[in-house]
């Protein structure tokens, strides 16, 4: 859960740098319309691409944590 909330910061925080930068060089209105709205859509891809490749890595946490989920698995 802690590694899912880190990654959800991590990629928020480097939207708004990446928007930030963009406002700087080509001014505020620059980023108005495609260029939010792609930074958006980046972002949220590569968030559920990382919680994907977490996945493996939460299941074997949560089995570690409560080992009556490994039993209901076996039978």
């Amino acid at each position: 859960m802690v590694a899912a909330l880190a990654l959800a910061f991590v990629m928020n925080l480097a939207r708004g740098l990446f928007l930030t930068s963009w406002a700087y060089a080509y001014r505020a209105s620059a980023i108005e319309g495609a260029v939010h709205d792609a930074a958006g859509y980046a972002v949220l891809g590569l968030t559920v691409a990382g919680l994907l490749a977490l996945l493996p890595v939460m299941s074997c946490w949560s089995r570690e944590d409560n080992p009556a989920a490994g039993a209901a698995e076996t039978r």
